[in-house]
């Protein structure tokens, strides 16, 4: 069973490919990795994108940016405390929207 490589080794193997050792960083990879049955453009472009990783994040994860949720709880009570000409004003313009 083939396992992941550690940061250390992925460090080692990008350190090779950016010196123009490609084919010594995929003889690693294959060696460290267990994996004889993968496709050569499959890795090299596999070993790019970690390299791109490496110099955008730090080898972090992406993260996704979450949107955040909009509190709607103290609506009702602002509501409640317009008066009805504030409320008339406010259909208007939402109504002009």
């Amino acid at each position: 069973m083939s396992k992941n490589l550690t940061e250390k080794q992925w460090l080692r193997i990008i350190k090779m490919y950016k010196n123009n050792q490609m084919d010594l960083a995929i003889e690693n990879y294959i060696r460290w990795t267990g994996r004889k049955n993968i496709i050569f453009w499959q890795l090299r472009n596999r070993i790019k994108n970690k390299s791109k990783m490496l110099d955008n994040q730090n080898m972090k994860k992406v993260k996704t940016i979450k949107s955040k949720k909009r509190d709607d709880s103290d609506i009702p009570n602002i509501v409640n405390e317009l008066t009805i000409e504030q409320l008339k004003e406010i259909a208007n313009d939402w109504i002009k929207n």
